[in-house]
């Protein structure tokens, strides 16, 4: 595995704050002035601020399985 040096972690913060900024730009459309460095930097960071039943895994809190295994369940149910 190759390892990530400084300026390639660098250049990807960088590059998550960028798509944080356009992403907030666009859904607040000019209501809000520009964003602090550190607000970006933890938005792009932590994109699941919570972990309440809306903003969670949906397989961790209620149990359901994922598209690939509903796939697999299919196919084995068909073989039988």
């Amino acid at each position: 595995m190759k390892t990530r040096d400084r300026s390639a972690r660098r250049h990807h913060a960088a590059r998550r704050k960028a798509r944080v900024e356009r992403v907030l730009a666009h859904l607040l459309a000019g209501r809000q002035g520009r964003l602090r460095s550190r607000v970006k930097g933890v938005l792009a960071d932590t994109p699941a601020r919570c972990s309440c039943w809306m903003c969670a895994n949906p397989r961790r809190i209620f149990g359901e399985t994922t598209v690939q295994e509903r796939r697999l369940f299919a196919t084995t149910d068909d073989e039988s």
